[in-house]
């Protein structure tokens, strides 16, 4: 079915089944020349940098379109999710005299994680199952572990970082609950300062499209890039987090900007597999050679 939303042309494609299987947005009249790409390679880093130009502001109303939709399809229609999180992008002259000028026909975005198969012979499961035993009192905060990572297979970063951070806290907190008392339990933590400085040693990761990088997150609240900043930061942002105040006009948390947190859930990520390491090596040190010692 095709119909309209707002300015755009909204088309509504079923499978085979007769289900909802493709959603696109579209607009005419744009600019061409302002829909181009550019490509920087850094040999000294390598690192390709892939810049899109685009309005900006069009993309974002298309995106809020899709998610409003998306919305009301769920708590009419019982719908499970729309996977706006890998949108595709196309765009198309609209005359002979537009083709010249258009510099790019499509983008999209596909985050991923190191998520690698690995292979167990029949030795690496028996030490696996000795340890298991032996450290069997960290179930539940491998749990979090385990889930946190689920989340982020489907990019749902907010739960991910909240999963992760509870491992860190189950760690690393001394059965604190008050903000001010896990930061300052934290901050007192070798096994968490120490990962946080090794984290800073391999460098900031860059964030990619939406993502809103830690330097960023620090800058907004004025502060420098260190350790106890840091710490502030994952501690500061469990609480910014965990609310919602219905403020359209407040940049918060929420599922439809999962986007924004990922370097954040990485950051979690690899604190978790720190302080998890260290403990399962602390519990069970006569098997500690036989597994990884660092994230």
């Amino acid at each position: 079915m095709t119909t309209k939303w707002e300015e755009f042309d909204l088309e509504l494609a079923p499978d085979d089944a007769g289900f909802f299987a493709r959603l696109s947005l579209s607009i005419g009249g744009q600019d061409a020349s302002l829909y181009r790409n550019e490509n920087t390679i850094n040999h000294d880093l390598k690192l390709l940098k892939v810049e899109v130009n685009r309005d900006e502001a069009l993309h974002a109303r298309m995106l809020a379109a899709i998610h409003s939709l998306e919305s009301f399809l769920c708590f009419y229609g019982n719908l499970e999710r729309i996977h706006w999180t890998t949108v595709e992008s196309v765009f198309e002259a609209e005359s002979e005299e537009e083709k010249p000028l258009l510099k790019i026909e499509a983008w999209s975005i596909t985050p991923a994680i190191n998520d690698p198969v690995v292979d167990f012979i029949a030795e690496q499961v028996d030490l696996l199952i000795a340890r298991a035993q032996q450290c069997h009192s960290l179930t539940t905060t491998l749990s979090f572990y385990r889930e946190g990572l689920n989340d982020v297979r489907v990019y749902r970063h907010i739960s991910a970082f909240f999963n992760f951070y509870f491992v860190i806290e189950g760690l690393c907190g001394n059965g604190k609950t008050k903000n001010p008392a896990v930061e300052a339990e934290f901050k007192r933590s070798p096994v968490l300062t120490n990962a946080v400085q090794e984290w800073l040693k391999r460098g900031i990761p860059q964030p990619m499209g939406d993502d809103v990088g830690i330097a960023d997150r620090l800058n907004r609240m004025n502060k420098k890039v260190s350790v106890e900043n840091i710490i502030h930061l994952l501690v500061w942002s469990r609480g910014d987090l965990h609310h919602y105040v219905g403020n359209p006009h407040k940049q918060t948390g929420s599922p439809l900007t999962q986007q924004h947190y990922m370097s954040l859930s990485q950051l979690a990520l690899y604190l978790a597999q720190a302080v998890l390491l260290s403990e399962l090596n602390r519990m069970d040190p006569e098997r500690s050679s036989s597994f990884p010692q660092q994230a």
